[in-house]
């Protein structure tokens, strides 16, 4: 992983679920992405989804 960029490579869901996890109960993740929605990986869009049915 380079800093500030997450490759599908990096298991994306994996780094999310590390911060997630790590939140109080009722916490909330707040994230950004530079990258156009089109330009994201297929890993990094199961990511997202994952967070926003939690």
């Amino acid at each position: 992983m380079r800093s500030g960029h997450v490759s599908d490579e990096d298991d994306p869901a994996r780094i999310v679920r590390s911060f997630v996890d790590a939140l109080p109960s009722g916490s909330y993740l707040a994230t950004a992405s530079s990258a156009r929605p089109d330009a994201r990986g297929r890993k990094a869009r199961r990511a997202a989804q994952a967070l926003s049915l939690r």
